[in-house]
């Protein structure tokens, strides 16, 4: 079974073959890193939703680590998540957009 895959950066990677995408995650635990789907939705789904958790985690470490050293006070993590939450439909617009558009060429590649 042929199968082609898109690197979308050291995390992520993201394929296809004859009947499935495959979104391959680096950071995924027990030593399962691919993810099958049988269509592009549910794929990209699964990515923004990884996405949005990891960037949530990330988020709140860097206030936990910075308020110990009095950086960034309650106002301006409020102030950041807003500004970022009100922005996440936008991005994940694009994100799904383009993510789409190479899927459906990968899975003309592999046919």
């Amino acid at each position: 079974m042929r199968t082609k895959y898109i690197e979308i950066d050291e995390r992520f990677s993201i394929g296809a073959d004859p009947y499935n995408f495959i979104l391959r995650d680096e950071e995924r635990e027990h030593g399962r890193k691919n993810s099958y789907y049988s269509s592009i939705e549910k794929m990209v789904n699964s990515f923004v939703t990884r996405l949005l958790k990891s960037s949530l985690i990330n988020l709140t470490n860097r206030h936990k680590n910075s308020s110990v050293r009095g950086e960034l006070g309650v106002d301006d993590y409020l102030l950041t998540s807003r500004l970022l939450s009100g922005r996440i439909p936008v991005l994940v617009a694009d994100i799904t957009t383009s993510l789409k558009h190479k899927l459906e060429q990968l899975k003309k590649d592999v046919e």
